[in-house]
């Protein structure tokens, strides 16, 4: 009997090895682990545009405040007003689009008001302009879409409250926009009001199916009683991670930030929430911005208040990092809310007319900064630029040129002068299991090596610092340069590739450059343009269902027809040892 158990026993682990590999077979897969700790090496490629028009600076044709951008123009919506009003300007040499400012109403002429902060989402793919607006006919707060492509035409709009729940006073109570993830969201503020109805509640739009979130509008909780207003926009609304931010005065808590998470349930944020705010500053300052880590991780907020009070992700305060009351000056309640570049923070500032910046990474205030601008009056905000990760934008009140951009890392220049930029973190997905262990190799192939006489490449970390003790390196005649031995990861994350071509003769449109690097293996870091070389192991003798499991993907089948044969083989084996052992019953 104890023979029996012996042999049975080997069947069984045979025999469930071929049904684990017929398995894989029938489902199509490969008998391999979804991860490998093996290193392996990673390409990827990226197009670095270069601006048509490194010194844009030009009027935005009115009042706007935000912008957003295809590669050939700008657009900026007016904000404040009784009627939606886009204007469009070529990036080439700032000249008004044809056609000039468009007013847009609706198929049956309904017109709709802009809010006080209207920033803007484009959709690169075919030109549709969106922006939250209240319908005036009815009193309903929701996103207006604009076809960039037929002389900025009105192409829908999306309902996102009730009607009549977004009353107005000359122009529509809605916040600025935020984004987390792929949803666009913003507070439908009603001054007078408790929440409820869509009234103080947030709207959500989805911008992959371009239709309301379900479930919307949600509710935060902000505090009982109605909401206050001192007449001036509501102020501007953060996304710190996952959370929103809702800076609002209620009339029995008084000034508070409330806290909404999409991703929890109920939209509930842990910790302590609402947090009260810092006296004299809901509808007195600018929108709040990110504090970050070393290494530009999210850890919680801070507001430009006198002082610059900080928050932590669970509404407990936090310590003012030293030089940031230095770094970061109290701003205007039209002022958008800041946005980040690595472990940088950039916060725009209508009261001085400029751009300031905080690194997280040194605690001191970004070097060339603040960015001082002239010819414009009040300045709104900091867009950045779809194309181009370093070119920042600007948008203000008045002046000869409202609009201008300049290079994040070296302020005193236009976007596109000086070398091109390639940051490590568009390339590398942003996870931990994705970050490079070593970098083999940079090349640049196009231009061709041909088109310039030489080529350099330097190396600076994630906030624009130089890595200290690495020198500029050539690149040889294919275009390429060896990466090999040089320490470029540093605890601001991921390196950033500054690269010079001289003797180009006119400036390239775009420039592609492929780099190589090696990490541990994971599909999830094979993403966009990046292909990995994935690793391989030799096949174990013993065919049980856990060697099966921890074989390395082959990208085919092959690999388990083959052990679908050394399965078999296995299965045989144990039936010839039946066959063979003589039958004892004890």
């Amino acid at each position: 009997m104890r023979t029996w158990r012996r042999t049975s026993g080997m069947l069984i682990a045979a025999l469930s090895a071929v049904i684990a590999v017929a398995g894989a077979l029938v489902s199509g897969a490969t008998p391999a682990a979804a991860a490998s700790s093996q290193i392996t090496t990673y390409t990827a490629t990226v197009v670095i545009p270069v601006p048509p028009a490194s010194k844009y600076a030009g009027a935005g044709g009115g009042d706007g405040w935000a912008v957003a951008l295809t590669p050939e123009a700008v657009y900026n919506v007016f904000h404040h007003s009784g009627s939606l009003q886009v204007a469009c300007h070529l990036q080439k040499d700032a000249s008004p689009c044809a056609g000039g400012v468009k007013t847009v109403t609706d198929g049956q002429g309904r017109g709709y008001s802009t809010s006080g902060q209207p920033g803007l989402f484009l959709d690169q793919s075919n030109g549709h302009l969106f922006v939250f607006a209240t319908r005036t006919s009815d009193l309903t707060a929701g996103v207006v879409c604009v076809d960039t492509t037929k002389g900025r035409s009105f192409c829908g709009f999306t309902a996102l409250t009730p009607v009549g729940a977004a009353p107005y006073s000359s122009f529509s109570g809605i916040t600025s926009p935020v984004t987390v993830g792929t949803r666009w969201y913003a507070f439908n503020t009603v001054s007078g009001s408790a929440a409820g109805g869509g009234k103080n509640e947030m709207m959500c739009f989805d911008k992959t199916t371009l239709t309301a979130c379900a479930g919307q509008p949600f509710a935060v909780k902000i505090g009982s009683g109605a909401v206050t207003s001192s007449g001036s926009p509501s102020t501007s609304i953060l996304a710190a991670g996952s959370q929103i931010i809702v800076p609002i005065s209620t009339a029995s808590t008084g000034q508070v930030l409330a806290c909404f998470n999409p991703t929890a349930a109920g939209g509930t944020c842990s910790g302590t929430w609402p947090a009260a705010a810092p006296s004299s500053y809901v509808s007195f300052r600018g929108g709040p911005y990110p504090y970050l880590t070393k290494s530009g991780a999210v850890a919680g907020f801070c507001v430009p208040d006198t002082g610059d009070h900080c928050f932590g992700l669970n509404g407990h305060s936090l310590a003012t990092p030293p030089n940031m009351t230095t770094a970061i000056q109290p701003s205007t309640v039209w002022n958008g809310s800041g946005i980040t570049i690595g472990p940088r923070v950039f916060v725009p500032n209508g009261d001085n007319d400029t751009v300031q910046c905080y690194d997280f990474s040194t605690l001191k205030q970004c070097t060339g900064y603040p960015r001082v601008f002239q010819n414009l009056g009040l300045l709104y905000t900091v867009n950045p630029d779809p194309q181009r990760a370093t070119c920042l934008w600007v948008n203000s009140d008045d002046g000869t040129q409202q609009i201008q951009n300049f290079d994040a890392f070296t302020p005193s220049q236009s976007c596109g002068q000086g070398p091109v930029r390639v940051l490590a973190s568009s390339v590398v997905v942003p996870s931990e299991v994705c970050t490079p262990a070593s970098y083999t190799s940079l090349q640049v192939t196009d231009p061709a090596r041909s088109k310039y006489k030489s080529g350099l490449v330097e190396f600076s970390d994630s906030a624009g610092n130089q890595i200290p003790g690495i020198p500029a390196q050539t690149l040889d005649n294919t275009g390429t340069t060896s990466l090999v031995g040089l320490s470029l990861n540093t605890a601001t994350g991921l390196p950033q590739f500054l690269i010079t071509l001289t003797g180009a003769g006119t400036t390239p449109t775009s420039v592609t450059v492929k780099l190589v690097w090696q990490a541990t293996y994971d599909p999830t870091c094979v993403q966009g343009t990046t292909t990995a070389v994935v690793p391989s192991a030799p096949v174990t003798p013993a065919a049980t269902p856990t060697t099966v499991a921890e074989l390395p993907r082959t990208g085919s089948t092959s690999g388990a027809v083959a052990l679908f044969g050394v399965a078999v083989l296995a299965l045989g084996a144990a039936l010839t040892f039946v066959r063979r052992r003589p039958t004892h019953t004890s």
